[in-house]
């Protein structure tokens, strides 16, 4: 092929991808946008270390991967399956960013991640490759039994007990006073110094949910 005919191919692939990424765009953001609540890009915050997220709603700060998935990749990869002890020793020992209180997230604080209209149901443009279809742990234990605790599926929005010990899936790693309130719209202040503090906001909070461990 000519020069010239390489140049117009290559302006031709340039159009479509643009095209094709617009469309993708808008139809995302729609469905951010009309969730039951909406998720939209301007409620969460990127002003913290590379590949974490404030969800401004809550003030958590949260990874934008699973553990296991590659940061520097969009979240490349499937996530590390692991049982609920090994998920809340992953999360003990994680100084990611500096940082070294992260946790398992309850199931209202993954809860407060869902994007009702979407599939999987979160901001995907924000929780890139989110393993939807297996188990995403929590730490919260269940009421009837300590040996289980809650898991999510971001594919379906569904909810359950599963045991922490045969159970498996992956995890999502949060830091921040616990967030047990939907109707609270300020649960904390993150700071994001070298010395990291968390501190309470005007709204109060209760750290009361146990996580079993």
């Amino acid at each position: 092929m000519n020069p010239t005919r390489l140049r117009q191919a290559a302006r031709a692939v340039t159009a479509l991808t643009v095209i094709a990424s617009t469309a993708v765009g808008v139809t995302h953001g729609l469905c951010w946008d009309t969730s039951t609540p909406p998720r939209p890009f301007s409620q969460y915050s990127l002003g913290g270390p590379a590949s974490t997220v404030v969800d401004t709603a809550t003030n958590l700060m949260w990874k934008s991967c699973a553990e296991g998935q590659n940061p520097s990749s969009f979240c490349a990869g499937a996530g590390r399956m692991m049982n609920g002890v090994a998920a809340n020793s992953t999360a003990a020992a994680s100084i990611y960013g500096g940082y070294n209180d992260w946790r398992m997230p309850n199931l209202i604080e993954l809860k407060s991640l869902l994007a009702s209209a979407c599939t999987p149901q979160i901001n995907s443009g924000v929780f890139a490759n989110t393993p939807a279809d297996n188990y995403t742990w929590t730490g919260q234990t269940y009421a009837a039994d300590p040996a289980v605790v809650w898991f999510m599926f971001f594919a379906n929005g569904s909810a359950g007990p599963v045991n922490k010990v045969s159970g498996s899936g992956v995890v999502r790693l949060v830091r921040g006073v616990q967030y047990l309130n939907p109707l609270l719209t300020t649960a904390q202040t993150l700071a994001f110094g070298a010395a990291p503090t968390l501190t309470l906001g005007s709204s109060p909070t209760v750290n009361a949910v146990s996580n079993g461990w």
